[in-house]
């Protein structure tokens, strides 16, 4: 399997810390990218590198037929595997971006020094994307504003939010064309649903035994308490919950301080290893 050529963006730490503390990558979720996290990127900068990446069929990064968890997992270790970092870095997924660094974690625990998974367990979880599909197949060439696209929307998703979110995907039309085009690869994703869910993993390999946190939230049903906690345990032996009361599934979003406050105690933790 050749892996995918992941676009990416870096922030610079202070470069006084280069080489001294492992970098931290960051996974966006489904129907994400990079982009998504650039204000957070800005603020874990402050000590390190950070790299936030796009996934295949999202993004600046290349387009591909198929959009297995598989092709997550090589991506991610290929890309590692081309930086040449001082020492693994630490890995941060969100959603789909944390399957894939579960399942990277998993398969080769020695490409990373740590992971943070974020709402999100290492269980299988059925279609349940369908309303964003339908937006996101949307004809919106003849769109001239965003607002035009969004009204188009609301008779779908009803959540501004949600379609705030998914509108991250909109560029402009090329080549003189007025209007727009979803720049994600809305037909591969589609594809790759089928009947077990996006999401659905089979996650293989012994339990990952470095350090791990899971941060969910509260109101989120994609980690429920007991249930999902075994397994996580089962497969990431030193793996500590966290939850943000009463938050959903973008969390890092909604509690973005709470989220950071959690999230840099546990990087301060393997600092002070």
């Amino acid at each position: 399997m050749n892996p995918a050529e992941l676009y990416f963006a870096q922030e610079n730490g202070p470069q006084e810390n280069e080489g001294t503390l492992p970098p931290l990558v960051i996974l966006h979720g489904l129907f994400g990218s990079s982009r998504n996290w650039t204000s957070i990127a800005r603020l874990l900068a402050d000590e390190r590198d950070v790299y936030c990446l796009d996934a295949r069929n999202h993004g600046d990064s290349p387009h591909a037929d198929t959009h297995t968890l598989t092709d997550l997992r090589e991506d991610l270790h290929g890309w590692i595997q081309s930086r040449s970092f001082a020492q693994p870095p630490i890995v941060i997924g969100h959603s789909m971006g944390g399957m894939a660094a579960m399942a990277c974690a998993l398969a080769y625990p020695e490409s990373m020094q740590a992971l943070v998974v974020v709402d999100i367990a290492p269980r299988e979880y059925p279609p349940h994307h369908q309303s964003e599909f339908e937006a996101l197949e949307l004809d919106v060439a003849g769109c001239a504003t965003r607002g035009e696209v969004d009204a188009r929307m609301q008779t779908i998703v009803a959540d501004p939010m949600v379609r705030q979110f998914l509108q991250m995907n909109l560029i402009r039309r090329t080549g003189g064309e007025n209007g727009y085009a979803w720049r994600i690869n809305v037909p591969a994703l589609k594809a790759a649903a089928g009947d077990r869910g996006l999401e659905a993993a089979e996650l293989s390999g012994a339990a990952y035994a470095k350090p791990t946190l899971f941060i969910r939230g509260g109101a989120s049903d994609y980690v429920r308490d007991p249930d999902d906690f075994a397994g996580i345990h089962e497969r990431f032996s030193a793996a500590r919950i966290e939850t943000i009361a009463g938050q959903g599934h973008w969390l890092h979003y909604s509690a973005t301080q709470e989220f950071l406050q959690i999230l840099q105690g546990f990087l301060q933790e393997i600092k002070a290893g």
